[in-house]
């Protein structure tokens, strides 16, 4: 079929902005009827293709700064596209438009008014395409495009969403009262193919091509549409479904030509190759270098768990650019779906491309884990349709990914919101740790209200970064996680200036775990301050042994301060808390607050060893909420701890025996009943 049609779809929808009324502020942004945006959704019918705006909009009140999400303030409308042919398998191209008929000025200057298209009904992150208005039209009237040649095969139908909004960081008054008049069209034309649609089945782990002893000598993975086997292929397998039709795909393997007995690994079929798993894939083939996907179509796979585990994790150059037809759309499962994926190469690379929708996926448990583990060099490009909006577990994502590269950058751009996964355990442990210059950047909108434990979350993450810097944004909302564990243990310690901030939104009023919490964060950098704002409320914790153990131990500035709602009432362990805390910082400031209890504590060993032993400030500990009846364990508790230095407020005469029992250096002088 070489012929070609093409048929404008239609005028699917037309929208009219008129916003009426006073002026508001924008950090208010409420709004009554009489400032109402009324809009309009008309649509008429197509030929061979046609779609569905779905009626007029009624719900639809006003426009202000929000999400893209709010229905309150932000159009959202379902577009189904649907196509006829008389061929089944005939393949025909959509494209649809954004016709932007008129715009004010002021909207058109904003960086703030957007609009995205995606799959998905909950969230515009990821989308087929989307940006601000503003860096596409230079003009009054201009089309912006939403889908670009996108293929539906037969009486296909595929529901799109777009949504068009002014995003909630718009300050700009000059945006307000202003009105905007859009359309959609498209066309839609026969691409002149048919699609012959053959499923190849991939086995597990030692299946085919990955069993001995060829997984460990194959360099290279190439799909191909056609079955043409050399006569010197050195094994073949057939791996389409089967048993019936096993052989209509192929998978053989060719000297690469090397001299070394590797081998190149062939995939065909005389049509265009589907399946719908490929979990464990290449499961375990370490020393395959590159892998060309353009014959593989991935539109309909919904399992990629395991994919690429340990893939070329012993090559010493690994690159893998999945390209622009590795379709991720329907996939639910890519849990260590990169495992330790090219983790020995000197240079690491992977790029995911711009099909890689992840907008159905669930799972994402240890997906880029170990990935490029101990290469120089590292980079991953998310793309920008990485949706995590259907994700329920992030456990170890990028635990040790780049772990030893030189440089380490990891940008998660808008993509984490909202998470619904409910455990980040592990989630960046190890990244980059001993790179010498480390950014992670958790984006715009990495939101953590559902979360309810983030053990090791950060552990070790820029261990050995010159400078260690990492601000958790004002989203990282911690108000129902009740596990820290280590979170932040290790993280930066080799680094000379160190700087974590929580954000205003690190509540830890439901927390219960703290063990190790911050051990040995910025140990040895030169200017350590940690500032934990004041939603450190830890009146729920049980635990906290070895919480600040090492913190900013080799500093020269330290500063600490614990807030007013540092709450130890419920505290029974506190073995090594602070030791080794400042160690060595001449200038030493801490406020520990006034809910220092130690009513409960039964372990106190070396709670205060060496705490801010080289200190030449004077500062000032307030024991005074509790008592110390119930310490049993009191080893070295106050060991070369600086007396000289220190002020300490006890409750009573019982107390201030105690603490003068635990140092030759105390007395009454510098052990105070408040």
């Amino acid at each position: 079929m070489n012929h070609k049609k093409v048929i404008t779809i239609f005028v699917i929808l037309g929208i009219l902005f008129t916003i009426l009324g006073g002026s508001l502020a924008y950090w208010s942004w409420s709004s009554n009827n009489t400032q109402s945006t009324a809009v309009t959704f008309t649509v008429t019918a197509g030929m061979s293709c046609s779609a569905d705006g779905g009626g007029n909009i009624t719900n639809q009140t006003m426009l202000a700064p929000s999400t893209c999400t709010n229905t309150n303030y932000a159009l959202i409308r379902p577009i189904t596209v649907s196509t006829t042919t008389q061929t089944a398998n005939e393949i025909i191209t959509v494209s649809m438009n954004l016709h932007v008929d008129s715009i004010s000025q002021e909207l058109l200057d904003s960086d703030n008014f957007k609009y995205a298209i995606t799959k998905s009904s909950s969230s515009c992150d990821g989308p087929i395409q989307g940006g601000s208005f503003g860096d596409l039209i230079d003009s009054q009237t201009s089309t912006v495009p939403l889908l670009i040649d996108e293929e539906f095969v037969g009486t296909e139908s595929k529901t799109y969403y777009l949504y068009i909004w002014l995003d909630e960081a718009e300050t700009n008054l000059n945006t307000m009262n202003k009105s905007f008049s859009m359309s959609l069209d498209g066309s839609c034309s026969d691409s002149g193919d048919i699609l012959n649609k053959i499923y190849a089945y991939f086995g597990y782990q030692n299946s085919y091509f990955k069993s001995d002893p060829y997984y460990d000598n194959i360099t290279s993975i190439t799909f191909v549409n056609e079955i043409n086997i050399p006569a010197n292929a050195v094994n073949q397998w057939n791996i389409g479904t089967g048993p019936s039709n096993s052989s209509d795909v192929k998978a053989w393997l060719e000297d690469d030509g090397s001299g070394n007995n590797t081998f190149a690994l062939k995939i065909g079929a005389n049509g265009t190759i589907f399946a719908t798993s490929l979990s464990q894939a290449f499961y375990y083939m370490t020393n395959v270098r590159t892998i060309d996907f353009s014959a593989l179509n991935t539109s309909e796979t919904t399992n990629m768990s395991n994919m690429f585990f340990y893939t070329g994790s012993d090559a010493t150059d690994f690159t893998l650019n999945l390209g622009n037809n590795f379709d991720t759309s329907n996939v639910t499962s890519m849990s260590s779906m990169f495992l330790a994926l090219g983790q020995n190469s000197t240079n690491f690379s992977l790029n995911l491309g711009n099909r890689f929708n992840t907008s159905k996926v669930t799972n994402m448990s240890s997906m880029f884990s170990q990935t490029g583990r101990n290469s120089t060099s590292f980079t991953i490009d998310l793309g920008n349709k990485f949706d995590t909006s259907n994700v329920t577990s992030m456990n170890s994502m990028f635990a040790y990914a780049g772990a030893k590269a030189t440089s380490f950058y990891l940008d998660l751009g808008n993509y984490f919101s909202p998470i619904k996964s409910t455990n980040l355990d592990s989630m960046f442990s190890g990244a980059g740790a001993l790179a010498t210059n480390y950014s992670l950047n958790l984006g715009n909108n990495f939101n953590t209200v559902n979360v309810t434990s983030m053990i090791l979350m950060f552990s070790n993450a820029g261990a050995n970064a010159t400078n260690f810097n990492l601000n958790l944004g004002n989203k990282f909302d911690t108000s129902n996680v009740t596990s820290m564990g280590s979170m932040f243990s290790d993280v930066g310690q080799r680094t000379t200036n160190f700087n974590l901030d929580l954000g205003n939104k690190f509540d830890t009023s439901n927390v219960s775990g703290m063990i190790g919490m911050f051990r040995n964060a910025g140990r040895n950098s030169t200017n350590f301050t940690l500032n934990l704002g004041n939603k450190f409320n830890t009146s729920k914790v049980l635990g906290m042994p070895s919480m600040f153990c090492n913190v900013g131990r080799n500093s020269t500035n330290w500063s600490l301060n614990l807030g007013d709602n540092f709450d130890t009432s419920n505290v029974t362990n506190m073995f090594s808390m602070f030791y080794n805390a400042g160690m060595k910082a001449t200038n030493f400031d801490i406020n520990i607050g006034n809910k220092f209890n130690t009513t409960k504590v039964t372990d106190m060993r070396s709670t205060f060893f060496e705490f801010g032993n080289a200190s030449q400030n004077n500062f000032v500990l307030d024991l005074s909420s509790g008592d110390f009846n119930n310490v049993t364990n009191n080893m070295q508790t106050f060991l070369d701890f600086p007396t000289a230095k220190a002020t300490i407020y006890v409750k009573d005469a019982a107390a201030q025996s105690w603490i003068i029992a635990q140092n030759s250096g105390f007395s009454a002088s510098n052990v105070l009943i408040k």
